[in-house]
């Protein structure tokens, strides 16, 4: 299955979930495309201790995300 997760919050409980159902669905084998529009452009920069985005991306591309 092809899946597209387009993201446009800054918010980090949503970044980091939008990225994990992204991880989870590379492993089941589905092809993932990610696209950060408006806000979400700041995704790679949010930090948070709960929720740390840039490693959950990092988990994303290392799945085989783009």
């Amino acid at each position: 299955m092809n899946l597209g997760i387009i993201i446009s919050s800054n918010t980090p409980e949503t970044v980091w979930n939008a990225f994990r159902l992204g991880v989870y669905a590379c492993q089941q084998g589905d092809q993932v495309k990610t696209f950060l529009l408006g806000q979400g452009v700041e995704s790679e920069s949010l930090l948070d201790e709960k929720f740390v985005v840039p490693d959950q991306m990092q988990q994303f591309v290392d799945s085989g995300g783009e």
